[in-house]
């Protein structure tokens, strides 16, 4: 069990990264077309 919550910890982890980088990205386009 402990294992198995320690991974799903990771994925949420490597998740939640994945969705900033993509927001971050999103907010540059945004700028760079708001100029």
């Amino acid at each position: 069990d402990d294992d198995q919550t320690a991974a799903t910890n990771n994925l949420d982890q490597e998740s939640e990264e994945e969705v900033q980088s993509q927001q971050q990205l999103r907010q540059r386009a945004d700028s760079t077309a708001v100029m």
